[in-house]
């Protein structure tokens, strides 16, 4: 079994936080791992354990991480790790214990919960669901977040990539079509994550209220024009989306755990 394990770190402009980040990484852990600048170049050189991707001209976050899956599927990486550079990494083995929860459950994506509001503070989080298997546990929340994934490589092979035409909602999108899709879903608002996250990664205190998102209000002026192409896309608007009963809920993730 191939148990190649990568990770893909994408940076904007943000040194100090990437630095964080970065000195925080277990490399041993990691077959490979690249990282996608795509802003100014930095200081200070950090390709000692890593392949780098720097960008001449700014690029959006999606085509970013686009560039570094497609570098470790390349190189035949079966699990994928994606993070921003405002997280911290708190415990060596956190690439272990993703991996291990999505051999045992056969869910092929899990997200860290982080600060979004609605799934609680650090250490006491309000997960939706939380279902226990033979050796694991993983909790469901309402809100996601994707400063930290999990992603086994069948995802991007059967799926593909972001869809790019989605300049804001990019995220949001393609987790729609993930977790509603026959192969990898269990619902829409049910993201996955170990229940012990809080153990092994976090927001860097610094980037907390420190957002380079919308400093402008610039993005708040364009969502409403991505609010609608998901509507045109979907069939209905993000806020609307139907939420899956628990019955149903459950008997996918049996299915799911069948199928690992």
């Amino acid at each position: 079994m191939n148990d190649k394990c990568g990770l893909v770190i994408t940076t904007y402009n943000t040194e100090s936080w990437f630095s964080q980040l970065y000195n925080s990484i277990p490399f041993e852990e990691l077959d490979e791992c690249v990282v996608v600048n795509g802003g100014k170049p930095y200081k200070k050189s950090y390709t000692s354990h890593t392949a780098w991707i720097q960008h001449t001209n700014n690029v959006h976050s999606h085509q970013s991480r686009i560039d570094g899956i497609q570098v470790l599927l390349g190189r035949g990486c079966e699990h994928i790790f994606i993070v921003e550079d405002d997280m911290i990494i708190k415990d060596l083995d956190i690439f272990q214990r993703y991996m291990r929860a999505s051999k045992e459950t056969g869910i092929k994506y899990l997200c860290f919960c982080s600060n979004a509001d609605g799934n609680g503070q650090p250490f006491n989080r309000t997960p939706k669901q939380k279902i226990e298997y033979n050796s694991d546990i993983l909790s469901f929340y309402g809100e996601m977040n994707n400063e930290f994934t999990y992603h086994h490589s069948s995802i991007f092979k059967e799926m593909g990539m972001y869809d790019i035409s989605f300049q804001h909602l990019w995220d949001v999108e393609y987790v729609y079509r993930l977790l509603t899709s026959e192969r990898f879903g269990c619902g829409f608002r049910y993201f996955p994550d170990v229940h012990d996250s809080d153990k092994y990664i976090m927001n860097n205190p610094e980037s907390i209220n420190n957002s380079r998102i919308n400093t402008d209000n610039t993005r708040d002026k364009e969502l409403s024009k991505y609010f609608q192409q998901f509507h045109d896309r979907h069939g209905h608007h993000i806020q609307s989306i139907p939420i899956w009963s628990e019955e149903r809920f459950k008997s996918k993730l049996k299915q799911l755990y069948k199928i690992k």
